[in-house]
């Protein structure tokens, strides 16, 4: 935890709560990252599977 993270309340120390607009950015990388997963799964599923063998994929892991 960064010193930034934390505040002191009357001699506590708390986590600090993540702003709205944090939230909102994490929300939008996680989401975006979920979808580049999928693109990058979509492009694996159409090679063959000597090629998914030599990269040390299996097609049932990429139909997950």
């Amino acid at each position: 935890m960064a010193l930034a993270d934390v505040t002191a309340v009357f001699g506590e120390v708390k986590a600090a709560e993540k702003s709205a607009i944090r939230r909102f950015f994490e929300n939008v990388i996680e989401a975006r990252q979920a979808q580049i997963q999928r693109e990058v799964n979509r492009y694996l599923a159409h090679l063959d599977d000597a090629t998914l063998n030599k990269a040390g994929f299996t097609r049932a892991e990429l139909l997950k």
